[in-house]
């Protein structure tokens, strides 16, 4: 099991830098790295902040089997991309079943909650 390369794996799902990532889950870009590197294990709290961020669970990162060791080579990572993608899907069917909604449903449904990417945008100090 190696956590690095679970974060790693589901950052490049969401397309995020390391530095996109560790300002949206509160921490430096240098420690992201160190995780993903599997030189630095980090605690509960900040996996949690790092699994929001990812929009995935504490316990998909830390999951057995959701990635392959370092030397994996290119047709093991997409496999382990799919295999969390797939992962990932069952979730949100599970959700949408505990929440007794039928099929996807209207993509424009004002009940389900969006996810918001960045910081907000700072006004200038004459509008403050």
């Amino acid at each position: 099991m190696s956590i690095g390369r679970n974060i790693r794996v589901f950052r490049a799902v969401r397309g995020l830098t390391g530095a996109e990532l560790a300002r949206q889950a509160g921490i430096t870009a240098n420690y992201v790295s160190l995780i993903e590197a599997d030189k630095r294990k980090p605690s509960l709290r900040r996996l949690e902040a790092i699994g929001a961020a990812l929009g995935v669970g504490p316990e998909l990162l830390l999951a057995e089997g959701t990635a392959r060791d370092e030397g994996s080579k290119d047709e093991e990572f997409r496999a382990d991309v799919m295999r969390m993608l797939a992962d990932i899907a069952a979730q949100i069917e599970t959700m949408g079943e505990l929440r007794g909604e039928r099929g996807k449903g209207d993509r424009n449904d004002s009940s389900v909650p969006t996810a918001r990417r960045g910081r907000p945008r700072r006004t200038s100090r004459s509008q403050r």
